[in-house]
């Protein structure tokens, strides 16, 4: 479907499951939703197998879709892996 295309490319663009939402004004759950059809249908089992077999298509022989995206991309950025201390790391804290 055109949103499970839409997910696709941002994943491809190396966004996670919760940017793409974010940026699709999807819940992240309902990507996930999406990445669990394309699984089904591709007959594979994980979002790098999908990601992988995907390589090939190149969103930019569809400038319509690709432009609308592109520009969505651009003004965004894949949302940074939090950084949690390990419990037994203690803070310095600035007085």
């Amino acid at each position: 479907t055109e949103r499970e295309a839409e997910c696709i490319y941002c994943l491809q663009h190396h966004h996670t499951i919760k940017s793409t939402g974010i940026l699709l004004n999807l819940s992240s759950r309902t990507v996930e939703f999406y990445l669990k059809n394309i699984k089904t249908k591709m007959q594979v089992r994980t979002k790098d197998e999908v990601l992988s077999n995907l390589s090939f298509l190149k969103f930019s022989d569809y400038p319509i879709v690709h432009d609308v995206l592109a520009e969505l991309l651009e003004l965004s950025e894949p949302i940074p892996k939090r950084h949690v201390a390990h419990p037994t790391t203690k803070l310095k804290l600035a007085h």
